[in-house]
């Protein structure tokens, strides 16, 4: 990571003044993001919502066909582009493995008051993308957590095992927000 005495605040286009510096580091142009899980969790298509500066809708539709957003972003005058990609879960997760060929970073999304979906990234979706290099897991609705059935322990040491990033995050209230998009972007420019 480097030392921190030497790292400054960067701006972000929408994120200002989360990003560290990197010194002598070029990102590259574009970067590839996938998100998958269940269907209708709110923390696949809510949470790139909220990426893409949109507000909350509690009346978000379950994604039925692939979606894409192009973000760009700009940080010390260095201007890259992410791709992101929301994928539908349910019957259609078949086409989840057309994207994931290249993808720069995979998004695990489960609902940690709906224990199915925590269990369906253990079973189906993770021998998916296993060999990816960068994987986070990402857990919603902590606004929610007096109905918790995913208990925080049990996903954090999955995690840990598969070498997993690991946020529980509100896409409501947005608490936990800024600090995974701010890992997310710091990682996505380490991967050169």
């Amino acid at each position: 990571m480097g030392n921190q005495n030497n790292k400054k605040k960067r701006n972000n286009d929408s994120k200002s003044g989360i990003i560290e510096n990197r010194k002598e580091k070029v990102p590259k142009k574009e970067y590839k993001i996938i998100f998958i899980g269940e269907s209708g969790i709110g923390a696949k298509t809510s949470l790139i919502n909220r990426i893409m500066d949109i507000e909350f809708n509690d009346n978000t539709e379950s994604t039925i066909k692939v979606n894409s957003f192009t973000k760009e972003v700009n940080i010390d005058n260095k201007k890259f582009t992410l791709f992101i990609y929301d994928t539908p879960g349910g019957g259609l997760k078949c086409l989840v493995d057309i994207f994931l060929k290249d993808v720069d970073a995979v998004i695990l999304g489960y609902d940690i008051t709906y224990e199915n979906t925590f269990e369906e990234i253990e079973h189906y979706w993770y021998p998916k993308i296993k060999d990816k290099n960068l994987v986070y897991l990402i857990g919603n609705k902590i606004d929610l957590n007096d109905r918790r059935t995913v208990k925080k322990n049990t996903v954090s040491n999955f995690a840990k095992k598969k070498k997993l990033k690991f946020f529980e995050i509100s896409c409501k209230t947005k608490e936990g927000l800024d600090d995974f998009y701010k890992d997310l972007v710091n990682n996505l420019l380490d991967l050169e």
